[in-house]
């Protein structure tokens, strides 16, 4: 299965970080304490990755809970992300406070070192929104046109999911999973197949990237076990299927729950035909509305 960690809110990901800096905190704190055997820092460091991990579990797990990431970060708002960061430091060291005291290696509960944890947590949020708003606007082109036909262009309109997603279907997939990504040019080593054909399908959005393309069955933990449009975009013009029937051939519909004809404008799907041409392929489109 693969995972997607965009904003350190994927919970195997968040583990293993919290894992990291809580063995090196544990070696640290058993130093600290008189300890000098390798086997007695070892322990200590072994303590806090465990202690790490379950609170950086919690940490992930909670994130989008609270409705951190994808289109549903938006409805919270920049101090809305923030708050919802530290909250969930908080959680996370509550549960890992929990487990060292199950574990008797904790007497009793330290609300100091929670506050301490949500304050770290609150300005890594602020710290990775940030780092988040500037890169989407160095992204962004100077003069915004995608098929470069005019500031009207109707592919300039970036939206969320008409549909809010569900759990995991908000974290991005990259070029690992197979992500590609084009605004002029063939798209590489794709899978040829027939219109309609399940394992040959093709998801596809339009953003600031240009056409977005990656196998509609690549694995993710979605309810249906594979990417939907939004683990390819946060925000898109339109999207839909693609079936590539020769090197040079592609069969687009606008079939996308999220993205698609049910949200999308006939002008956005002209729009998307003829950036698809751009790119060099014999477009068959399919008519709109239809997949």
């Amino acid at each position: 299965m693969n995972f997607a960690d965009p904003n350190g809110e994927n919970p195997l990901v968040t583990a293993f970080f919290g894992g990291v800096i809580g063995m090196v905190g544990g070696a640290a704190d058993a130093a600290y304490h008189g300890e000098s055997s390798f086997a007695g820092i070892w322990a200590g460091a072994g303590k806090g990755a465990l202690i790490g991990a379950v609170g950086g579990l919690t940490m992930g797990w909670a994130l989008p809970a609270m409705g951190v990431g994808g289109s549903g970060a938006g409805a919270l708002g920049l101090g809305g992300r923030v708050l919802a960061h530290a909250l969930a430091g908080g959680a996370g060291d509550i549960g890992g406070q929990t487990v060292a005291r199950a574990l008797d290696w904790q007497q009793e509960y330290d609300p100091k070192q929670t506050a301490c944890a949500m304050v770290m947590a609150g300005a890594y949020g602020a710290a990775a929104e940030g780092a988040a708003i500037l890169g989407d606007r160095a992204g962004r082109p100077s003069t915004p046109n995608i098929v470069k036909s005019g500031p009207q262009d109707p592919l300039v309109q970036l939206r969320p999911p008409a549909k809010a997603p569900g759990r995991w279907e908000n974290w991005l997939i990259y070029p690992k999973e197979g992500l590609q990504s084009s605004k002029g040019g063939l798209f590489k080593d794709v899978k040829l197949g027939t219109h309609g054909e399940k394992g040959s399908a093709y998801l596809w959005t339009i953003d600031n990237r240009g056409v977005n393309i990656a196998l509609e069955k690549t694995p993710f933990a979605t309810a249906r076990g594979n990417i939907v449009h939004s683990n390819i975009s946060r925000e898109a013009s339109i999207a839909g299927e693609a079936w590539f029937t020769g090197p040079k051939q592609v069969t687009i519909n606008a079939g996308s729950g999220r993205f698609g004809y049910g949200s999308a404008t006939i002008e956005q799907w002209d729009a998307a035909i003829a950036l698809w041409k751009s790119l060099g392929y014999e477009v068959n489109a399919i008519p709109f509305g239809q997949r």
